[in-house]
């Protein structure tokens, strides 16, 4: 991480995030593809689409992950993070405890 940004809040991407687990890979496009023709419906703007699957994290996490900016009612923007997942990638987070080692290395 860029130490620059540290304590500057213009700079999360994350405040606001939600996964979207997906049976099936052919399932994760179909979302991605919703989030795209919502982004050229003007509906919501796509700030980042990261494919996971092909470089996953180093701790093993793949997912496509995205960040994008939602303009709310009352004219403010919230940007947000949401996450296609497999449902095998979350089984093995949640059950085989993945997840804890995945915290233990953020606090690190």
């Amino acid at each position: 991480s860029d130490p620059s940004r540290r304590g500057r809040y213009e700079c999360l991407k994350d405040i606001s995030r939600a996964s979207v687990v997906c049976e099936s890979v052919g399932v994760i496009m179909r979302v991605l593809n919703v989030f795209v023709a919502l982004d050229k419906a003007g509906q919501l703007s796509l700030l980042s689409v990261k494919n996971r699957f092909a470089r996953p994290t180093s701790g093993g996490w793949a997912d496509i992950m995205i960040n994008l900016l939602l303009i709310l009612p009352c004219g403010a923007s919230q940007v947000c993070e949401i996450q296609l997942v497999h449902k095998q990638m979350l089984v093995v987070r949640t059950h085989l405890g993945a997840h804890s080692d995945y915290s233990d290395s953020r606090a690190a």
